[in-house]
C-alpha cells in the first residue's frame, strides 16, 4: 500500500475520531503532523543513560562511584528479614538507610528494565508507576534527583499520527490527492 494509500484510509476510517471529514486539506495534514501520540521509549538509549551515568552521595563519604544500573542491582540484592530497613551498600551517611519500601521500587524498576531488555514486555515509561519506581530508586541514593529528571525526558516519545502510520510529515497537497 503507498503512502497517498494510507493516508486515504486514515482520513476515511478516522479511527481516532479526529474529525477529517470536517476538516479543510490544510487542517488535516496539521493535525496530522501535530506530535502529541505517544511512541515507544528507546529502551537502548535508556539502558544506556543508566549504565554510564555514574551517582554519588555529595557528603563526601560516598567515595564508591557507582552507575544509576549498578546501585539498582546493588540495592535488589540486600535482603530484608525483620528490621525493615538496611544500610545502605555504599557507606554514606548522608543516605542512610534503604528502607524495605525503597528496596521494593528500586527492585521494580530493575525488573522493569530486564523484562524490556529481554524483549519480554513493551516499555511503557508514561505509566504511573514508572514514576513511582524512579522515585523511590531516587530516595533510596541510586539516582540523582537531575538523573530521575534525564530519565524521565528520555522516556518521552512524542510523535504525530503521520510519523505513526509511516507516512511522515504531510502536506495539505497530500491530503488532497487522498481525498480524489
Amino acid at each position: 500500500m503507498g503512502r497517498i494509500d494510507d493516508l486515504k484510509t486514515e482520513l476515511d476510517t478516522d479511527s481516532l475520531v479526529r474529525g477529517y471529514a470536517g476538516m479543510d486539506d490544510a487542517a488535516a495534514a496539521a493535525d496530522l503532523n501535530t506530535v502529541y501520540r505517544d511512541g515507544d521509549t528507546d529502551i537502548a538509549t535508556l539502558f544506556n543513560y543508566m549504565l554510564m551515568q555514574e551517582t554519588h552521595s555529595t557528603d563526601g563519604d560516598d567515595t564508591q562511584d557507582r552507575s544509576i544500573w549498578i546501585r539498582l542491582k546493588e540495592v535488589t540484592g540486600l535482603v530484608f528479614a525483620t528490621t525493615g530497613a538496611q544500610a545502605n551498600p555504599w557507606g554514606s551517611t548522608a543516605i542512610g538507610t534503604i528502607t524495605e519500601i525503597q528496596w521494593i521500587k528500586c527492585r521494580q524498576l530493575y525488573e522493569y528494565f530486564v523484562l524490556a531488555l529481554q524483549g519480554s514486555l513493551p516499555l511503557s515509561l508514561t505509566d504511573s508507576n514508572f514514576a513511582v519506581y524512579l522515585a523511590g530508586a531516587e530516595s533510596a541514593g541510586c539516582m540523582s534527583t537531575a538523573q530521575e529528571t534525564a530519565i524521565k525526558a528520555l522516556s518521552e516519545n512524542k510523535r504525530s499520527r503521520g510519523v505513526e502510520l509511516g507516512i511522515g510529515h504531510i502536506k495539505a497537497g497530500h491530503v488532497q490527492e487522498a481525498r480524489l
